[in-house]
């Protein structure tokens, strides 16, 4: 939204005499920034309180200077929280003159852009000391001492008014497109002056780099959901605790499955059936059983150091082949 000024404010100015407070009539929308430039007899100003709804717009300042003989204090609200129809100026005790501007499409004052300045020829000229963003503009106050009136010189000079006697301060607000605002006064009185950027956008700069992607050590999880086919190749597993679970018909086959130390777990449901080769059993406690007719051949049984046993469901025929038995204990049963 583009700049622009309403003409929702005011101006007022004290008598000869001093006081502590002033307050001024305006007609301030909603939404609306107001502006507020106090002249005093150098005496500090405080920020400025209003009648806004629930309670008053909180005011910034913009700045402030002081001569020999005056101080302007500038202070700002970005947007009015509701209407208002009086601000009231407070500060030490003072003859002062007060001007008031509003305006629209403002989204900030720009603080890192401000510069303060006293003369005493005229024009009254205060200039930015950065260049100003797109579509933003200056904004000035001004103040002087006496009588002296303001006319416009670089910019639009707003709303103005002249000190009521010789020793009570002026004021002027001034705004321009440009880096410069500028008013001329009558008089070529002492003068001082503040400016600040009025924003209608605020520029971000956003940097975006490269940097490499560190992971240090953890807990890394990577989960992926697949079928698994078996197949003959050896499966060979090292050291640790590792648990292979196939849910899948297993035919067991000729190839050889390797397993170095650790605890693996192999599971897998097929049926056995026994052959005619030689069954050699090691040392140590081994049962085998199957449930299945056994036929017993001329093949030779050898079992070795340990207690085995043989058993089968099945009729058994003794033949006149030749059974070995070596020591240990050694059953054979037939049903």
């Amino acid at each position: 939204m583009a700049l622009a000024r309403t003409t929702h404010g005011a101006t007022k100015g004290s008598s000869t005499a001093a006081t502590t407070s002033g307050a001024i009539t305006v007609t301030v929308a909603s939404g609306e920034a107001i502006v507020v430039a106090v002249a005093t007899v150098n005496t500090t100003s405080n920020a400025p309180t209003d009648n806004a709804t629930g309670s008053s717009n909180t005011y910034v300042q913009l700045g402030a200077i002081a001569t020999n003989t005056e101080r302007i204090t500038f202070w700002g609200v970005v947007a009015s929280k509701s209407a208002v129809t009086a601000i009231t100026c407070t500060f030490g005790s003072s003859r002062y003159s007060v001007a008031i501007d509003t305006y629209t499409g403002v989204v900030g004052f720009n603080q890192a852009n401000t510069t303060t300045t006293t003369g005493s020829a005229s024009p009254a000229t205060a200039t930015l000391g950065t260049a100003l963003g797109a579509n933003n503009w200056s904004l000035a106050a001004f103040t002087n001492k006496g009588t002296a009136t303001w006319a416009a010189s670089t910019g639009n000079l707003r709303n103005n008014l002249a000190g009521a006697g010789s020793s009570t301060p002026g004021v002027a607000i001034v705004d321009n497109t440009t880096t410069t605002s500028a008013a001329t006064e009558s008089a070529g009185n002492v003068w001082a002056g503040t400016i600040i950027e009025l924003q209608s956008h605020i520029d971000v700069s956003v940097v975006v780099t490269s940097p490499a992607l560190a992971a240090s050590r953890g807990t890394i999880t990577v989960a992926g959901a697949a079928n698994v086919s078996p197949t003959g190749r050896s499966l060979t597993l090292a050291v640790g605790t590792v648990t292979v679970t196939i849910s899948v018909s297993v035919a067991p086959t000729g190839n050889v499955l390797a397993l170095s130390l650790g605890n693996p777990v192999i599971t897998g449901a097929a049926n056995v059936t026994p052959t005619g080769k030689a069954l050699a059993v090691a040392p140590g406690a081994l049962a085998i059983t199957g449930e299945a007719m056994l036929a017993l051949t001329g093949i030779p049984v050898t079992l070795a150091l340990g207690t085995p046993t043989i058993r089968g469901d099945a009729n058994v025929a003794a033949s006149s082949n030749q059974l070995a038995s070596s020591v240990g204990t050694i059953s054979i049963m037939g049903e």
